[in-house]
C-alpha cells in the first residue's frame, strides 16, 4: 500500500509482482483502510488530547498553589487602637 501510495507504482506493477490480479489487489487495500482508518483518525488526535490533558493538569495544579499560598499567608494587622480624644 505504501509503495503504491507514496512510491508512485501502479497496481498493475504491485499485482505483477505480488502474482495477483489488480482487482484483488485493490480489494485489499479497500479493506485495510476500511478497517485501520477509524484507528488511525483517532491516532492523529492523540496530540491533542495530550496537550489538553496537560493544559487541564496544570492549571489544577496552578489552583492547588494559590489556594495553598492563600490560606498559608498571615492575615493582614489590624491598626493599632487610637486612643479617645480628652
Amino acid at each position: 500500500m505504501i509503495e503504491h501510495e507514496i512510491d508512485g507504482l501502479s497496481l498493475r506493477e504491485l499485482a505483477a509482482r505480488e502474482k495477483t490480479t489488480d482487482s484483488a489487489l485493490s480489494n485489499r487495500f479497500h479493506k485495510l483502510r476500511k478497517r485501520y482508518a477509524p484507528q488511525v483518525s483517532l491516532m492523529d488526535e492523540e496530540p491533542r488530547r495530550r496537550a489538553v490533558l496537560a493544559l487541564v493538569l496544570l492549571g489544577l495544579a496552578g489552583g492547588l498553589v494559590a489556594l495553598v499560598a492563600w490560606l498559608l499567608t498571615p492575615p493582614p494587622a489590624a491598626p493599632p487602637a487610637q486612643p479617645p480624644p480628652v
